[in-house]
């Protein structure tokens, strides 16, 4: 069993230094959709020049929203695969990660079901249950990969 759990451990680790960026990347776009808006009324802007090439068009600043958006799934999608990677026994390091996806991807839903997510008046949050919920469901289910995966997918 030695050599063949050595070669299943390095391929786990290939694995999750393969989707490792693609987590923070997502957590990180998820940010600035959110805080686009207020970022953009205090002299700051993250979303890329290619999704927005013309700041006076506030049209083409919720359109680049809505796309960093749908970018922001694909990379949360890898986040997914790589908190499901990580080993069960692992129950801290699963909960580090479960944590902060699933309010990323609670935070990525209201961004796209919000009606004024470019009005820096109007900050798109997760409330303060909505934090207590998802800490306390993950302290319960993070070691469980089916209750895992069906919340995570339920999430999107």
């Amino acid at each position: 069993a030695g050599a063949g759990a050595d070669a299943a451990d390095a391929a786990v680790t290939r694995e999750l230094a393969a989707l490792a960026p693609r987590f923070g990347i997502g957590l990180q776009l998820v940010n600035v959709v959110k805080d686009a808006a207020s970022d953009l009324e205090e002299g700051r802007c993250f979303v890329p020049r290619a999704l927005w090439p013309d700041e006076r068009d506030r049209d083409g600043f919720a359109r680049a929203l809505v796309a960093l958006c749908a970018r922001a799934h694909g990379f949360l999608d890898d986040a997914d695969r790589y908190v499901l990677t990580l080993p069960s026994t692992l129950e801290d390091a699963r909960r580090f990660c479960a944590l902060p996806l699933l309010l990323a991807r609670r935070s990525l839903r209201a961004c796209e079901r919000s009606t004024h997510l470019a009005d820096p008046t109007r900050p798109v949050k997760v409330t303060r249950e909505e934090v207590a919920e998802a800490f306390a469901w993950v302290a319960r289910h993070a070691t469980d990969d089916d209750a895992l995966h069906r919340r995570l997918t339920a999430e999107r």
